[in-house]
């Protein structure tokens, strides 16, 4: 079988999109994008407005001080990156958008569905100045469609593709997520959608104009419920409110208090849950917490799916009187040690300090020169046997307009008279 052009192109020392030029020109809420191909080794440039993205006014900030370089929301979503600024709205904004893409592989951009048309910047221009370039556009609903100019927001996306209907409380109505969650889903289908038109290209030559839909992508993450809904007619209901075959009636508690946090536990009925039961009773009644009559959870014959809702909320009651006399790292580690379908539910501080991050060296020190500080950012997603992601010290994310000179003059070839000229006139 012959090797991938794009795995016979780079050695195992090298990132695995080593050789890739991606513009990102989305606003903030595109940016993850740009991020994971960074992630990948491609060599991003985020391009942004002379007066600064407007995600760099976003808190929080580093110390609380706050300055278009010191969002801590911009840091996450943009290091990998080198930046410049550049405005596309101006003729000499254009001609320097024409010569960028004309040495870049693939372009991302987040506008409302038309405005590059608009500006002469659409795909087909783009494909006259670069037959080979990828533009990847990230929009709510598509270029297309009745909804296409529709304005929107996250928790609206969230809605109208679907997932929220699952979210929440059972004796409420739906609720969101508290961060943003739409337009991330959005940015990561991107990325798949804007590689595997990388990858055909590799074998075609010719780029693609990449469409991703938001809700599409929310929809996505539903799973089988769409399915689910067109074969048998059941709408898929929120966690508590469970289908035929778990619970028929009652809604069924998850999460639970201790004493330094919460654990996610549920009760079940049947082999499995009948023997989990058991399990949880016994270690109950080592410490002197389990009464006689909760024994009757871990019998074979337990009625569970014919038990009412004061019989399930006094057994759900005891259960959590126990979990409140334990740290959720105590709940964690006695389940493991006796078979109990229970997780701990991490905070950040959590993850920060979680031992398996830890052993898969996931946390990546990037040094802030300006701040003469180091600090700790999340790694790459994955592991490769052959190849590295991104082998390079990672990038901090860029200053307002901090690879101007790199990047219009090393790689443009213009003078630095030239790069003042087009600063002053508000080009850059």
């Amino acid at each position: 079988m012959a090797a991938s052009p794009l795995s016979s192109a780079r050695g195992a020392g090298e990132g695995l999109l080593a050789g890739c030029r991606v513009l990102d020109l989305t606003y903030e809420r595109g940016h993850l994008c740009g991020r994971l191909l960074g992630d990948l080794g491609a060599d991003v440039i985020k391009v942004e407005p002379p007066q600064g993205d407007p995600a760099r006014h976003q808190g929080p900030f580093y110390h609380s001080v706050p300055d278009l370089n010191t969002s801590l929301y911009w840091w996450a979503f943009n290091y990998n990156k080198r930046g410049i600024t550049l405005d596309i709205a101006t003729a000499d904004g254009r001609m320097l958008l024409r010569d960028l893409v004309a040495r870049t592989d693939i372009v991302l951009e987040s506008y409302q569905p038309g405005y590059l048309d608009s500006l002469g910047l659409g795909y087909e221009q783009l494909r006259a100045w670069n037959p080979g370039v990828i533009l990847t556009s990230l929009s709510p609903f598509g270029q297309e469609g009745p909804y296409a100019q529709y304005a929107t927001s996250d928790l609206v996306l969230m809605g109208i593709g679907g997932i929220l209907f699952h979210i929440g409380d059972t004796d409420r109505p739906p609720g969101g997520f508290p961060m943003e969650q739409a337009f991330h889903l959005g940015a990561t289908e991107a990325v798949v959608g804007a590689l595997i038109a990388y990858y055909a290209r590799e074998t075609t030559g010719q780029g693609q104009h990449v469409d991703v839909s938001v809700q599409q992508s929310v929809n996505a993450t539903g799973g089988g419920s769409p399915v689910r809904w067109q074969r048998t007619g059941e709408i898929a209901l929120r966690p508590g409110q469970f289908q035929k075959g778990i619970h028929p009636a009652v809604p069924l508690r998850i999460v639970y208090p201790c004493k330094d946090g919460y654990v996610a536990f549920r009760l079940l009925g049947g082999p499995m849950g009948v023997a989990i039961n058991r399990a949880l009773v016994a270690w109950m009644r080592e410490e002197g917490m389990a009464e006689d009559w909760l024994d009757e959870i871990g019998r074979d014959d337990w009625p569970f799916l014919s038990l009412g809702v004061e019989e399930i909320r006094k057994v759900e009651a005891a259960i959590g009187r126990f979990f409140l006399t334990h740290t959720k790292q105590e709940l964690y580690e006695g389940s493991i040690q006796r078979r109990v379908f229970l997780y701990a539910v991490s905070s950040f501080q959590d993850i920060a300090e979680s031992p398996q991050l830890a052993a898969r060296s996931y946390w990546r020190e990037v040094s802030h020169p300006e701040l003469n500080e180091t600090l700790r950012y999340p790694g790459p997603f994955a592991q490769l046997s052959e190849t590295a992601l991104n082998p390079d010290p990672r990038r901090r994310a860029p200053l307002l307009g901090e690879h101007n000179s790199e990047v219009y003059g090393d790689l443009l070839g213009l003078s630095q008279q030239d790069i003042l000229l087009l600063r002053q006139a508000g080009v850059i």
